[in-house]
């Protein structure tokens, strides 16, 4: 059965990371982000096991002009990465926060037969709330 896992790379540095989410990542062998342009993916490079492929979700944003368009794209491609191989899908702040992709993948994956697990991360939420002293 091919395997998906979403983790939540959490609202900017590599300290945001939860544990498992970290854990995940570093045993992955492949991993698709949905962006590279996030703070802490430079310094989680090097910490990824050796042979790790990472893919980056990037070039989907430029090919298309209507973001529905861009998540479907990306969520065909996080599917077809996971056809042969487990992969791990990254995304910024938290899976269920703001994270379109999440329930268009998800939907994708029963059709296909996948089994899907969610690591949530902190969402771009907590340090907002943070800083506004909520």
């Amino acid at each position: 059965m091919h395997k998906i896992t979403i983790v939540g790379l959490g609202p900017g540095e590599l300290d945001d990371l939860t544990i498992g989410a970290l854990h995940t990542l570093q045993a992955a062998q492949h991993i698709v982000l949905r962006t590279n342009r996030h703070p802490c993916v430079e310094p989680l490079l090097p910490m990824l096991a050796p042979g790790c492929r990472v893919q980056s979700c990037d070039d989907l944003y430029e090919q298309h002009a209507e973001f529905s368009d861009v998540y479907a794209a990306i969520v065909a491609r996080v599917v077809a990465a996971a056809g042969g191989d487990e992969v791990v899908y990254a995304v910024p702040g938290h899976p269920w926060v703001g994270e379109a992709t999440t329930p268009l993948l998800l939907a994708q994956a029963q059709e296909q037969g996948a089994q899907v697990t969610v690591f949530g991360g902190m969402s771009f939420v907590t340090p907002a709330f943070a800083a506004a002293g909520a």
